[in-house]
């Protein structure tokens, strides 16, 4: 039996091989790696071993994300990689399981992922929790009427602060967005393969009132566009936004970015309107169980009590029974009861996005309830869809 070694955080004489090991493992330039590992931090750098042999790693990305209107404490994990000559040899879960242990001992409440492979990371107490869709529209198809005294110019450093409480007012209204920390900034702002990211601001006299952030798919003429954070708070800002993207039309034949299909910037366009599909799903990780209850926000009308059974094979704490109560928009999560549901920790997960109800869940063998705890979980639960536009 194969034995691995955790080594976190990474010491610095390990980080360039961990950069190689990634960029073979992923099949990216190895300069990739570096630059990466630049913003995400050595603090935040995680090592596998076999022996003497560095095989691995992933990175662990402080953050928050939102859900019923608040911001939960959580880390994004990223660039989870094992050489493929020692695949197949729980490597990879021993990565993750010890990396989830270290985090539920640190208070964590939640972690999120973009999973290569579901498998894994279900095995780990993962579930499947919201979307990403990539919407792309012509530039001949945007039609839209300009509101006259609204007007563009290009952001600079010293507009940072307002154009990240802008979005920060937009995202806490839409679960699953990320309470973004330096490294997701980063990546929405950043040059990428020598096309920079470049910030309009749509302004109302002097105030900045919405944004969208672009860089070229291309270097070469004619390139479509790709937007890579927009706020848009009201249907004139959208509107001024798409009137700037349509003037790139000679020299750019189409709009793609990150969306949702309820995303109100996306239907702003006329009827057929964009094509919208979707891109990936992303996986949500309850690490502190009673935590993460505390810290999502739930409607304020609600006044409702619900036991269950919960299921985690990997951190233990999460195990057994527990009493819902919430009241005032708070949740609270307290031992005992008499459970009335039983659900493993990766249904838990979608049911606490609001991705999933729990008749989804049954379905999949998840989640068990009588109909009456089921009903009140679902309305605890209930929310718009949650999505998520960036990529960490």
């Amino acid at each position: 039996m194969r034995t691995y070694r955790i080594e976190h955080p990474a010491a610095a004489i390990h980080v360039p091989l961990l950069g190689r090991k990634l960029a073979d493992s992923f099949g990216f330039p190895e300069a990739d790696a570096e630059e990466w590992f630049q913003y995400a931090g050595q603090a935040n750098l995680t090592t596998l071993w076999e022996g003497e042999a560095l095989i691995g790693g992933l990175i662990c990305i402080p953050q928050a994300q939102f859900f019923g209107g608040r911001s939960v404490p959580a880390v994004g994990i990223a660039g989870v990689g094992v050489l493929a000559e020692y695949r197949r040899g729980g490597a990879a879960r021993t990565l993750m399981t010890e990396t989830l242990r270290r985090l539920r001992a640190q208070g964590v409440a939640l972690s999120t992922l973009f999973a290569s492979t579901h498998g894994l990371y279900a095995h780990v107490g993962y579930g499947v929790a919201g979307t990403r869709h990539q919407g792309r529209t012509p530039t001949t198809a945007i039609q839209v009427a300009l509101e006259p005294t609204l007007e563009v110019r290009r952001l600079g450093d010293g507009d940072r602060p307002a154009q990240h409480a802008l979005y920060t007012q937009q995202a806490t209204h839409r679960p699953g967005h990320l309470d973004r920390g330096p490294y997701v900034w980063y990546r929405t702002q950043r040059t990428w393969r020598g096309r920079p990211a470049i910030s309009t601001g749509v302004f109302a006299g002097e105030q900045l009132v919405g944004y969208v952030t672009w860089r070229r798919a291309s270097s070469e003429p004619p390139s479509e566009l790709l937007l890579t954070d927009v706020v848009a708070p009201t249907a004139a800002i959208a509107r001024r936004i798409w009137g700037f993207l349509k003037d790139h039309g000679t020299m750019a034949p189409a709009v793609t970015g990150f969306t949702s299909p309820d995303d109100p910037f996306w239907l702003t366009l006329p009827q057929p309107g964009p094509e919208v599909v979707l891109s990936q799903t992303w996986m949500l990780r309850l690490v502190d169980l009673p935590a993460a209850i505390a810290a999502r926000g739930f409607a304020a009308a609600l006044s409702l009590e619900v036991c269950f059974q919960v299921e985690d094979e990997i951190i233990k704490e999460n195990n057994g029974i527990w009493t819902l109560s919430v009241a005032d928009g708070v949740g609270r999560l307290r031992p005992g009861g008499t459970p009335e549901a039983q659900v493993r920790i990766q249904g838990l997960a979608g049911l606490y996005s609001g991705f999933h109800t729990t008749r989804a869940l049954a379905a999949r063998g998840l989640l068990e309830a009588s109909p009456g705890a089921a009903d009140r979980l679902d309305t605890l639960f209930a929310g718009a869809a949650p999505w998520l536009p960036d990529m960490f």
